[in-house]
């Protein structure tokens, strides 16, 4: 058996292994042996025998009988001119009491599920890699004057602006993506986004990472506000995105409405009470 020990060399650093995920951008984990590492020791589990003691017998290559209980003889009953007495026979389902074991063929061992008999295993320094995606995202609202500050802090932290789709603005990689200065000609797109950009890209860089490359993808998300009289008073609803994101944090809710759903969901568990109490009678009743 060849071994990748070390007759090969030193062992190399964990950063000098050159390996590639499968998928950039995508989390995937991968173990492998760290070269020049390999070394030929004895089973553990069998301490370099290549067998162990059969569970079944306890190396002993026979069991106890089932049937005599190891006696050797069993007890019978018969009739005889209208009266019945009871006979030992020998017990024709073993020998003596005792049965071959067929898990281990009568030598009381067998094949160690460690080594599979081969008595020695290979040992070595297992690297663990891990790729990960670290994603990161921010929104920056177009400062609607009709909303208030928690409204705009909710609109912008909110399910619908996250799940909202827009068309592709600007897009980079690289393996490093360098961050741009704060002036017109330079800024991505304007100063507010080139801003948000580079402190996104200074939170991402981590020395205690190897960073194999990035990615930057900018979208410009539609908004549309849709107002509206509700019994003479004014409210606002947002849709968003090219798939029609809604957010209505005030959507106004008729009184009665509600109230006749609360009664129906409350006759609902009611009936359903009831019908369960039903069962659990109708089952008492019948035993």
């Amino acid at each position: 058996m060849d071994l990748d020990d070390a007759r090969f060399g030193p062992p190399p650093g964990a950063w000098d292994i050159v390996e590639r995920p499968q998928q950039l951008f995508q989390n995937e984990d991968k173990s492998l042996a760290l070269p020049h590492t390999e070394e030929l020791r004895f089973c553990f589990q069998c301490r370099g025998r290549g067998e162990l003691k059969c569970n079944m017998c306890h190396g002993h290559g026979h069991t106890t009988c089932a049937t005599c209980h190891g006696s050797g003889h069993v007890h019978k009953t018969r009739a005889t001119n209208g009266s019945t007495e009871t006979v030992q026979e020998p017990c024709h389902a073993c020998h003596h009491g005792h049965r071959d074991c067929m898990s281990c063929n009568r030598t009381g061992w067998v094949q160690c599920h460690t080594c599979k008999g081969y008595q020695r295993l290979i040992h070595y320094i297992r690297l663990d890699i891990q790729w990960k995606n670290n994603k990161r995202s921010s929104t920056i609202d177009a400062h609607d004057p009709i909303l208030d500050s928690d409204e705009r802090t909710a609109l912008v932290g909110s399910e619908a602006i996250q799940a909202a789709q827009g068309p592709l603005v600007l897009a980079e990689e690289d393996v490093a993506i360098a961050p741009r200065e704060d002036v017109p000609s330079l800024a991505r797109i304007n100063i507010e986004v080139n801003r948000r950009v580079n402190k996104m890209l200074d939170e991402s860089n981590d020395a205690n990472v190897l960073q194999h490359r990035q990615r930057l993808t900018i979208r410009g998300v539609p908004v549309y506000r849709i107002s509206f009289l509700w019994k003479g008073t004014s409210h606002n609803f947002w849709v968003m995105g090219t798939n029609r994101q809604v957010f209505a944090p005030k959507f106004p809710r008729d009184p009665m409405r509600v109230t006749v759903a609360a009664l129906m969901v409350l006759l609902g568990i009611l009936l359903l009470l009831g019908a369960i109490g039903a069962i659990v009678y109708f089952l008492l009743y019948a035993e």
